[in-house]
């Protein structure tokens, strides 16, 4: 089992030669230095940045939830009821969610063609699309 296989790697460390338990030392330090230099460090978001707008379904949604909720639903059930709801919209009412997304979008793009904001990650330029067409 595990405890045997401990002793037995326990005894081979004592019988090994300074010089060897050196080399291993060495390989250990290594390896736990391209580990941490390899982690991926997590973007630093600038706090004067302006936030990004939600997309159609998720302005459809919390409108959805608003109604919801005090009915007593809990936030799983509306989510899934908005999600429901949402693959039967029709195209003319998903249209209605992407052209205020579209409104939204368009400000913040503004907004952050006047936003001083620090660093960042740079972003690829996003594409509106309506229901029924292709990006």
């Amino acid at each position: 089992g595990v405890l045997e296989n401990r002793k037995e790697l326990r005894r081979r460390w004592q019988e090994l030669g300074e010089e060897e338990r050196r080399q291993y030392m060495n390989k250990a330090i290594e390896s736990e230095v391209q580990a941490q230099i390899s982690k991926k460090r997590p973007s630093q978001s600038d706090p004067d940045a302006p936030k990004r707008p939600r997309n159609a379904f998720l302005l459809f949604s919390h409108s959805f939830r608003r109604e919801l909720l005090p009915s007593g639903m809990s936030m799983i059930e509306s989510s899934k009821e908005a999600g429901r709801r949402w693959r039967k919209l029709s195209v003319e009412g998903r249209r209605v969610w992407q052209e205020k997304w579209i409104a939204f979008d368009a400000e913040y793009e503004a907004q952050m063609k006047q936003c001083n904001c620090s660093g960042g990650m740079a972003r690829r330029p996003r594409q509106a699309s309506l229901p029924g067409t292709l990006r």
